[in-house]
């Protein structure tokens, strides 16, 4: 009966991969069907949802999705797929909330046939064609982003957002010290859209373009440094380790992004 319940969740997904396992096609031609199902189906998901936080340059729980080796290797909480099981992979129990941290992370649950995807990629084996990976291959947008992170938002969060957004004070239940706290967001929602400054809550306030206004009744900041934070977040708001707040700078006396 479990058998039969699963085939028929993922029917219309597996009737697209068959090809990827019927006996009669030859090793290199089952390659080549599960090569094309993954370009198709999986890649672009990788890319649009997961590769800004989990590849060589970023390695957020140092899990790196770029290859299949990674995949396989995961990061801190284990492999981050079974081949053949789904149920038991944590790439795909994260993407369909059964597990926590609900991927990807601060942002709306993956269509339910994107997610019927994985479930038939995983269970026929999981192939990656290496070919596509962007492995190896140095990301400059991300790399800009690094240092404009550095040079520029580091200091701002450190001088600025973490005297009211710390693990210690959380005010609105926004935690600013790490990236994946500040993807999460706080009471009132993300406050952040890697790649989307004009989504960006954050952005929308710091730039007074969005009530209420930020850095709290306090001066706006200096348009360049509102562009970088700008730029920061097109270029994918790439954030290493945790944060402290620093002595000086401007107090905020709250940060309530609503």
């Amino acid at each position: 009966m479990r058998r039969r319940l699963r085939e028929h969740l993922y029917l219309p997904t597996v009737l697209g991969v068959l090809v990827v396992l019927a006996p009669s096609l030859t090793a290199q031609q089952r390659d080549l069907a599960a090569s094309a199902f993954f370009l198709k189906n999986i890649q672009p998901v990788l890319e649009q949802k997961c590769f800004n936080c989990h590849k060589p340059e970023s390695n957020v729980s140092k899990l790196d999705l770029t290859t299949r080796a990674a995949l396989m290797e995961g990061g801190d909480n284990g492999p981050a797929v079974v081949p053949g099981e789904p149920a038991r992979s944590l790439l795909y129990r994260s993407i369909t909330h059964q597990s926590q941290p609900f991927m990807p992370m601060g942002m709306e649950r993956l269509p339910q046939d994107v997610v019927d995807n994985f479930a038939a990629w995983i269970e026929a084996g999981a192939h990656y064609a290496e070919t596509s990976t962007t492995a190896n291959r140095k990301d400059e947008r991300w790399l800009k982003g690094q240092q404009l992170f550095k040079d520029h938002v580091q200091p701002l969060l450190e001088s600025t957002c973490l005297k009211c957004h710390s693990p210690e004070t959380k005010a609105s239940g926004l935690d600013m010290s790490t990236r994946d706290a500040l993807l999460a967001g706080g009471e009132n929602g993300k406050v952040l859209e890697p790649g989307q400054p004009a989504d960006s809550k954050l952005f929308k306030a710091v730039a007074h373009l969005a009530e209420p206004h930020m850095p709290f009744r306090s001066e706006k900041l200096p348009q360049e440094t509102i562009d970088r934070l700008g730029e920061w977040i097109e270029a994918g708001a790439p954030f290493e380790g945790s944060l402290t707040a620093s002595s000086g700078g401007i107090r905020s006396a709250h940060w309530a992004f609503q």
